[in-house]
């Protein structure tokens, strides 16, 4: 709950439209986008979201799951080797 509220309280003193918003929303979105290509098993999505900067340790707000968590959980064992064990992304 700490964590939401820290990030809650930075969204807030962020002006609308500021670059520093917008660079938030986007890590936001392309976190979430590796998190689904590694659900899903797009290995290609995932490289190019790594190359554009996706936090690989970022983690769902509700259940907590890393990109990782999704891979393992879907049986994507190329993602979990090549982008977890061997880092080649």
């Amino acid at each position: 709950l700490q964590h939401f509220q820290i990030v809650h309280d930075i969204e807030y003193r962020l002006a609308p439209g500021s670059p520093e918003l917008l660079t938030l929303l986007f890590q936001r979105i392309i976190d979430e986008e590796l998190r689904e290509a590694c659900a899903t098993g797009d290995e290609a999505k995932a490289q190019i979201l790594i190359g554009q900067g996706a936090n690989v340790n970022s983690s769902n707000k509700v259940n907590g799951w890393t990109a990782l968590h999704w891979a393992a959980y879907r049986g994507h064992r190329y993602i979990i080797v090549q982008y977890f064990l061997l880092q080649t992304f």
